[in-house]
């Protein structure tokens, strides 16, 4: 079954979210249903979920597991993962509709992933929900409250800043709804280039030298090897990256970060260009493998181009398809897995695994690399939400672990996220 919440929201976002909010504390006090167990200890029950309009007839009685046939790779997980009834379990797919080709809307999430997310749970027999949570709080209260949802599968990107993601999660925390994914505070971290070099440095983990420019005043760049690359510290999808981010002295690079300064208020990164290979290594906690659930890295191989002087994911390569009609499509090939020697594929997935491991990541995640001419591997950043649309090198890296092609990402994420909340028959 699936389920359309009607909500949608305008411009003017975030001046809605200040000024039309509800107070939690106004809500309803929970009666209905609650979950054992979380993370963080113990769970004091939802807020603002009405109670369960289901028969208690539906409640009781023979259990089905949440996956009638369980994957190979998640079997070790079979006996942790809680009895529900097939019929009884609704997921909510918490999510920002991608409308317009605005840039501010780049992160967000197109109609045909949606579809494919609702479709993909309706196979696993739950009940999908869209719930769209681009507008103000009590939109997105009163979406809850209607739906009741019993899991929210959280895709959802937010606005502008850097704690756009973790928005979201703190409010379904709050109201003591589970969710997929990672929380908050990992959110936060990983949206924030910076903070996520800093962890990993402080780990052993090798990453480009940086320096993080936050005013218009000229930051200390000695130390750093030239070329670099001039990014936004806290945006996704490439924003404000074009060939002419990799600049050559110090001159350069000073003056394209106070440019991008004047439009991305999180900060702007100048780091360490590495030429080289770009890596790619998926990370799904529910699969079982030597790697703690690190998947086969994927290289982005782009073909030689006279208009690209360098080999970077840029925005145009991103995102050709909603910029104007004589953009050409990106050459490039996605090798799942990558042709690298066994050693550096096992060392990619080790790190990874190290990275995930020491930024806290749940359930779902992505490390990005390079790995450089000198045969090292640079770490570039960590996602806590990677994109999961058909086609995406996750689903065969995820496929190449045993799990189906078409619906096995979707389903694990269910299945790490179940296990942590010990949800069981509601």
């Amino acid at each position: 079954m699936i389920v359309e919440d009607p909500v949608r929201r305008g411009k003017g976002y975030n001046e809605r979210i200040l000024n039309g909010g509800m107070n939690v504390e106004q809500l309803p006090a929970p009666r209905g249903r609650t979950h054992n167990g979380s993370r963080h200890g113990a769970c004091h029950g939802r807020v603002a979920i009405r109670p369960s309009r289901r028969p208690q007839s539906m409640r009781r009685g023979c259990r089905t597991p949440l996956f009638t046939q369980v994957p190979p790779a998640l079997r070790t997980l079979e006996q942790s993962f809680p009895c529900l009834e097939e019929d009884d379990v609704r997921i909510a797919i918490a999510h920002n509709l991608r409308v317009t080709d605005d840039a501010e809307e780049t992160v967000f999430t197109a109609r045909e992933t949606v579809e494919y997310l609702t479709s993909s749970i309706a196979r696993a027999g739950h009940a999908a929900i869209t719930l769209e949570v681009s507008g103000p709080v009590e939109s997105i209260l009163r979406g809850l409250r209607e739906h009741d949802p019993d899991l929210v599968f959280n895709i959802a990107e937010g606005w502008a800043d850097s704690g756009r993601q973790s928005f979201y999660t703190a409010l379904f925390a709050r109201l003591g709804l589970p969710y997929t994914g990672s929380g908050p505070l990992v959110q936060a971290l990983l949206v924030n280039k910076h903070l996520t070099k800093l962890v990993a440095r402080e780990h052993g983990v090798r990453t480009p030298g940086w320096r993080l420019v936050t005013e218009p005043r000229d930051p200390d760049l000695s130390g750093l090897r030239f070329p670099v690359i001039v990014k936004p510290n806290s945006e996704g999808t490439s924003a404000g990256i074009t060939q002419k981010s990799v600049v050559a002295n110090p001159a350069e690079a000073i003056s394209h970060a106070f440019e991008l300064l004047a439009q991305y208020t999180g900060g702007v990164l100048i780091e360490e260009y590495i030429a080289g290979r770009e890596l790619t290594v998926p990370y799904l906690a529910a699969v079982d493998n030597e790697f703690g659930g690190v998947l086969e890295p994927t290289e982005i191989v782009l073909d030689a181009d006279a208009e690209r002087a360098y080999n970077i994911l840029d925005y145009g390569f991103k995102n050709y398809r909603r910029l104007p009609v004589s953009t050409s499509a990106p050459r490039v090939e996605f090798q799942t897995p990558a042709r690298l020697p066994d050693g550096v594929a096992r060392q990619a997935r080790e790190t990874t695994r190290a990275v995930v491991h020491a930024l806290g990541c749940l359930d779902i995640a992505r490390v990005d690399y390079r790995l450089g001419a000198d045969g090292l591997l640079y770490l570039l950043e960590a996602n806590a939400l990677p994109g999961l649309e058909p086609g995406l090198s996750i689903h065969r890296a995820a496929q190449l672990a045993g799990l189906d092609p078409q619906d096995g990402v979707v389903h694990a994420v269910i299945a790490s996220a179940a296990r942590r909340y010990r949800l069981e028959a509601l």
